[in-house]
C-alpha cells in the first residue's frame, strides 16, 4: 500500500472520530425529549389494564352473587359474600355490593346484584384525575320453578 492511500485512511479514521465525539450530546437530548413521552405513555397504559380489570371485576361479582343467590336456600348474606369474596381477590377498595331484594326466600322469583366500584379508591397513578367516576355493574338472574 503506498504511502498517500494510508494517509487518506487514517484522515478518514480521524474524521469519522471527530464526528461522533461531536454527536455525543445528541443521544440525551434525544432521551430528554422522548423519555417523558414514552412514561407518560406506559402510565396511560398501566391506568387503562386497571380500569379494564375493574370492569372486569364488577362484572364477574355482580354475576357470582347473583348465581349464588338463586341457589335453593341461599340467602342475600351467601350473595353478598360471593361478591366480595371476588372483589377481595383482585385488590379493589371502597366498593359496595347491594342485593335485591333484601331477603331471599323460596317465593323470590330474581336476584340481582349492584356492584359499584369508585375509580379514585382504585387507581394507581392518576387517582386526581379520576375523582367520581364509578364502574357499575348490574347482574340479575331468575330462579328455576318460581313464577
Amino acid at each position: 500500500m503506498s504511502v498517500s492511500k494510508r494517509q487518506k485512511i487514517i484522515r478518514v479514521v480521524r474524521v469519522r472520530r471527530r464526528r461522533g465525539q461531536r454527536r455525543r450530546g445528541s443521544a440525551i437530548v434525544e432521551f430528554a425529549v422522548v423519555a417523558p413521552i414514552l412514561f407518560a405513555l406506559f402510565a396511560f397504559l398501566w391506568e387503562f389494564s386497571r380500569m379494564e380489570m375493574l370492569q372486569h371485576s364488577a362484572a364477574t361479582a355482580s354475576y357470582e352473587g347473583a348465581r349464588q343467590g338463586i341457589v335453593h336456600g341461599a340467602s342475600a348474606e351467601d350473595a353478598r359474600d360471593a361478591a366480595e369474596a371476588i372483589l377481595n381477590a383482585v385488590g379493589v377498595n371502597g366498593y359496595t355490593v347491594r342485593i335485591t331484594p333484601a331477603t331471599i326466600d323460596e317465593n323470590t322469583v330474581a336476584v340481582q346484584v349492584d356492584v359499584n366500584i369508585p375509580i379514585a379508591r382504585n387507581a394507581f397513578i392518576t387517582p386526581f384525575f379520576m375523582k367520581g367516576m364509578e364502574v357499575d355493574s348490574t347482574f340479575s338472574l331468575r330462579r328455576d320453578g318460581v313464577d
